[in-house]
């Protein structure tokens, strides 16, 4: 904690100089310091409020996304089973029309929850692999 015992040593000095009727250059001097610490002070402790707020909504993201690749995952074996179901009760022409276009569904849902989920991924500059 340096910067917080330099800051208590310059208040003990301008304490002592006022005590002492020292010049008031040099007071005047000493509460300059002061405040030069001071604002560094803030400045710390200001860059450290926003890298924990940053850490925290990386975090938050990175939650999000897993519940979201999780319910994607989930969505293409409810529809896997959907397609299953659908094709054993369809036979021909129409089992293969209807199999045909929930493939192209599901490849179309899952291309566009894929695409969101990379751009989430790489706006938070995260790697979860």
């Amino acid at each position: 904690m340096g910067l917080l015992d330099d800051l208590a040593g310059i208040e003990m000095k301008i304490a002592d100089a006022a005590l002492n009727k020292v010049d008031d250059a040099i007071i005047s001097a000493l509460k300059a310091e002061q405040k030069a610490l001071k604002k560094q002070w803030q400045r710390m402790e200001l860059q450290r409020d926003i890298q924990n707020a940053f850490n925290r909504i990386i975090e938050d993201k990175r939650q999000s996304l897993y519940r979201h690749k999780n319910l994607i995952e989930e969505l293409g074996r409810d529809l896997t089973v959907i397609h299953d179901g659908l094709q054993d009760a369809f036979e021909s022409r129409t089992g293969s029309a209807i199999s045909e276009r929930l493939n192209e569904e599901k490849a179309r849902i899952s291309g566009q929850y894929q695409t969101l989920y990379d751009e989430t991924l790489a706006s938070c500059r995260i790697n979860l692999l």
